[in-house]
C-alpha cells in the first residue's frame, strides 16, 4: 500500500510537471528539452526500484526451494548415485530403472542357483548310476528275449508279434526257456554245474528263478447277458423240457467279461451301483484247468496235493497294463495265480511248463500272463528285472510289452568295498 502511495504521488508530481513543460514550450523549444533531460533521471529511479522488488522477491523464493532440496537430497538416491530433483516432480524414471535393475539381479541369481542345483544332482545321479553300462545291459537282454526270432516261424516273428495263447507258448518255449537255461557250450560241450544259471555267455546269473503270473475272470462274470432276463421272464420253458440249455451268448453258457479288480470294502458298494464291480477272480478262489489230471474227489487213493498255481494269492508286487490308458482302468492288482520256475533246473522248469501247457491253464478266462524274472550281473555291479506282460483282452485285442529295471547293488566304491 505504501509503494502504490509513492507510485500514485510521483504520478501526480510528473503531471504536474508536464504542465509546466507545457507552459513554458510555448515561450522557445529549448524549454522542452531541458524538461524532458529533467524528468528522465527519475522515471529511470522509479523503474529501477521496482526492478529490485522482484529481483529481491525471487532471490528469496529461490533460497526456499533450495532449502527444501537439501532437505530432500538425504533419501533421493539410486543404485547410479545421488539423483539430481527437479523441483516440484520425484524421480519415477529412475526409481524404476532401480526396480528393474534389483529384480533382473534376482531373477539371475535364482537362474544360477537352479542351474547349480540341476549339476550337482546330475552329477551325483552319474556317480551311482552308470548310464552307459545299464543301456548295455538292458541290450543285451531286450535282444535275447524280445527281438529274438521265434523258431518254426514262416517269416521273422518276436515277442512283440504275439498275437494269440498259442503263439504265446511257442515264444516261451523256443526263446525264453533257452534264453534262461543254457546247458551247453557254442560248441555243444555240455556246462558244468558251476557254470549253470548264467545267460549271455555267463555275464549274468538268473537270480531267484521265474515267476509266471495269470489275473483271469470267471466264466459268470458278464453284467448283462443277451436275452437271459427276458427268457426267464417271458418264456421260462425254453429254459426246461425239451430244451437243453437257456439261450446264453455262448453255447457253453458261459460269459467272460472284462478284468475289474475289487476296490475296497468302501467303494465296492459304489461300484455295484454303476455296475462297475469287480470280476477278477477273488482271493483264495480255486480254478481247476479243464484238462488237469488231478482229482478233487477223497476217495482217490492217488490223489496230489492241489498245485499253488489253481489257487489265488496274494503277491508282493502289482501289476501295470501292457499300453497305459488301454484295456482295462488302472492295474491288475496283487491277487492273481502264479507258478514259479528253479532258476538253473532246466528239466524241471519244462516239466512244469509241460503240465500247464497240457492242462490248458491259461484258457478263455485269462487277462493278463506276466513273467517276471531277476539277474544279477557281477561285472557291472547292476541287477535288471525283466518283466514280459502279455494282456489277453475281452475284444480280443492282445497287448504285450517287455520291459527292464536295472539298479546297482553297490551304490559307492568299487567290488571290494562292497
Amino acid at each position: 500500500a505504501a509503494r502504490r502511495k509513492s507510485v500514485d504521488t510521483n504520478n501526480i508530481s510528473n503531471m504536474s510537471d508536464l504542465g509546466e513543460d507545457k507552459r513554458s514550450s510555448k515561450g522557445d523549444g529549448s524549454g522542452i528539452e531541458m524538461t524532458t533531460r529533467q524528468k528522465l533521471p527519475r522515471e529511470d529511479t522509479t523503474t529501477s526500484s521496482r526492478s529490485g522488488s522482484r529481483t529481491s522477491m525471487s532471490a528469496s523464493q529461490n533460497t526456499i526451494w533450495d532449502q527444501e532440496a537439501e532437505a530432500h537430497s538425504s533419501y533421493a538416491s539410486t543404485a547410479q548415485g545421488k539423483i539430481e530433483i527437479v523441483h516440484g516432480h520425484l524421480p519415477v524414471k529412475d526409481i524404476l530403472k532401480g526396480m528393474y535393475r534389483t529384480a533382473r539381479y534376482k531373477t539371475l541369481q535364482g537362474c544360477f542357483l537352479w542351474l547349480m542345483f540341476l549339476g550337482l544332482n546330475s552329477l551325483v545321479f552319474i556317480l551311482v548310476h552308470d548310464t552307459a553300462k545299464i543301456y548295455e545291459q538292458q541290450s543285451a537282454l531286450d535282444e535275447l528275449f524280445l527281438d529274438e526270432e521265434i523258431p518254426g516261424s514262416l517269416f521273422k516273428k518276436n515277442f512283440h508279434d504275439v498275437q494269440s495263447k498259442a503263439e504265446l507258448w511257442d515264444w516261451i518255449d523256443g526263446i525264453l526257456v533257452p534264453g534262461v537255461y543254457p546247458e551247453y557250450w557254442y560248441n555243444g560241450k555240455l556246462k558244468a554245474a558251476n557254470k549253470r544259471g548264467y545267460i549271455i555267455s555267463n555275464t549274468m546269473r538268473v537270480v531267484g528263478g521265474i515267476r509266471i503270473r495269470q489275473h483271469r475272470v470267471p466264466g459268470n462274470s458278464c453284467n448283462s447277458r443277451r436275452f437271459v432276463n427276458y427268457i426267464k421272464k417271458s418264456q421260462p420253458e425254453r429254459c426246461s423240457g425239451q430244451y437243453t440249455m437257456c439261450p446264453f451268448d455262448r453255447l457253453d453258457q458261459s460269459c467272460f467279461s472284462e478284468y475289474r479288480k475289487d476296490i475296497g470294502p468302501f467303494f465296492r458298494d459304489v461300484a455295484e451301483v454303476f455296475n462297475e464291480g469287480a470280476t477278477a477272480e477273488p482271493l483264495h478262489s480255486v480254478v481247476i484247468p479243464e484238462y488237469s489230471t488231478y482229482n478233487a474227489s477223497k476217495d482217490d487213493d492217488k490223489q496230489t496235493r492241489l498245485p499253488s498255481r489253481y489257487v489265488a494269492r496274494q503277491m508282493q508286487s502289482d501289476l501295470d497294463p501292457a499300453i497305459a490308458g488301454f484295456g482295462i482302468d488302472g492295474t491288475y492288482g496283487y491277487v492273481g495265480f502264479y507258478q514259479d520256475l528253479p532258476p538253473a533246473n532246466r528239466s524241471a522248469a519244462v516239466q512244469t511248463l509241460k503240465d500247464m501247457k497240457d492242462e490248458l491253464w491259461m484258457d478263455d478266462g485269462t487277462r493278463a500272463i506276466a513273467l517276471t524274472f531277476t539277474v544279477y550281473n557281477t561285472m557291472s555291479r547292476s541287477a535288471t528285472v525283466c518283466r514280459f506282460t502279455v494282456e489277453f483282452s475281452e475284444s480280443g485285442r492282445v497287448n504285450n510289452l517287455g520291459k527292464f529295471y536295472t539298479f546297482p547293488l553297490v551304490v559307492y566304491g568299487n567290488s571290494g568295498a562292497s
